[in-house]
């Protein structure tokens, strides 16, 4: 097999890894000098920018180890590496959305930590309202004596419970939209 700077001895996965070894490190904004300087910190002394260049190119083997260090630094794995480049992004793809699924799961527990943390804080200011509003409530206008004990219905109601069924909501919505994503899936096969 040829390559734009001469016959090559490498093989056809070699070759994937040199492609994508380019592409992964562009697609992280890496320059050759920057990857080979990540390598160094790694102990791999004899990695410099011209190495990188060589290994891209296709005019240099990469080793066993240089491959593991390289497909480290750039977030993917030496199979993934040396795959042909299609194969190689929709892997990357997959690892990608996995890993925006496990961000949003996060995010959702952070979301359910924080309305329980809430209920705490809520039980706090219907306590003060009753020790200190609650009596004093005539020197309130009208108006706002309304808007008030409005707003104290509605946080008894989610210190009773309600915050229960907003947690409810959240795993509704997601199960019906992941479901939702999962019909449409299938619709697409038939």
């Amino acid at each position: 097999m040829d390559t734009p700077d001469g016959p090559s001895d490498l093989t056809q996965g070699e070759l994937n890894f040199a492609s994508n070894l380019r592409e992964m490190r562009i697609r992280d904004g890496l320059s050759q000098d920057a990857l080979a300087t990540k390598m160094q910190e790694l102990g791999f002394d004899g990695i410099n920018q011209m190495t990188i260049s060589r290994i891209e190119k296709g005019q240099r083997p990469v080793r066993l180890s240089e491959a593991r260090a390289l497909a480290y630094l750039l977030n993917a794995g030496t199979e993934q590496m040396s795959s042909p480049s299609e194969e190689a992004r929709a892997i990357s793809e997959l690892f990608d959305s996995l890993r925006r699924i496990d961000e949003l799961e996060k995010t959702i527990e952070n979301m359910k930590i924080e309305i329980l943390d809430n209920v705490s804080f809520s039980q706090h200011a219907l306590m003060l309202y009753d020790e200190h509003i609650d009596d004093l409530d005539f020197l309130l206008s009208p108006a706002l004596r309304e808007r008030v004990e409005q707003g104290r219905k509605r946080l008894q109601s989610y210190v009773d419970g309600g915050y229960k069924q907003l947690m409810e909501n959240v795993d509704n919505n997601l199960m019906e939209w992941f479901g939702g994503v999962r019909e449409s899936d299938d619709d697409s096969e038939h």
